[in-house]
């Protein structure tokens, strides 16, 4: 199977209109993060994260829409961001500081885990600039963990399937009591 994940990056209303995108779709708003991304991998009890580079601010995007014909900018969101290397020095520094609130995304990843009934799971986060606002911007129920080292994802990975087969297993029990 080979999965496309078409991304449009769409500034006017109207630009909707000829849209060419597979159906369904998702839409949401862009948020301005400073080029940051922070990816992080639930196994169990355990939560790792990562910081990596992404799709420039805004006002980065639109310099680019504007180069082409003020159309949508359409990439696959697995292969490559869009136009990162012309953007580079256009005034979003990956470098500059993010403030992220661990335990706020720790908790959250506790809900994620609860509300669907999860055990092992990745999700993004992105810290909205001016307000520092954490938003949650794609959740997967079995991603890759190849950024965390294989002798912390492995046990952490055994231990957390563990964990849910015992819950089940308890929850199975007390209600055939």
């Amino acid at each position: 199977m080979v999965w496309l994940m078409l991304t449009a990056i769409v500034f006017d209303v109207e630009d909707f209109k000829e849209l060419n995108v597979p159906l369904p779709a998702v839409v949401q708003e862009y948020i301005n993060q400073s080029s940051t991304l922070f990816k992080f991998y639930v196994l169990g009890e355990n939560v790792f994260h990562t910081v990596e580079k992404s799709i420039p601010n805004s006002t980065t995007l639109r310099k680019s829409y504007k180069r082409n014909s003020s159309r949508p900018i359409m990439f696959n969101s697995l292969k490559s961001l869009p136009n990162y290397a012309e953007t580079r020095d256009l005034g979003d520094a990956v470098s500059c500081k993010v403030d992220l609130d661990l335990k706020l995304v720790k908790d959250a990843a506790k809900w994620i885990a609860r509300t669907l009934d999860l055990a092992i799971f990745g999700f993004d986060v992105v810290v909205q600039d001016g307000t520092g606002d954490h938003v949650i911007v794609d959740v997967n129920y079995f991603p890759s963990f190849k950024e965390v080292h294989n002798d912390i994802a492995i046990p952490a990975f055994w231990d957390a399937i563990k964990m849910k087969y015992i819950s089940k297993k308890t929850a199975l029990k007390a209600s055939s009591s």
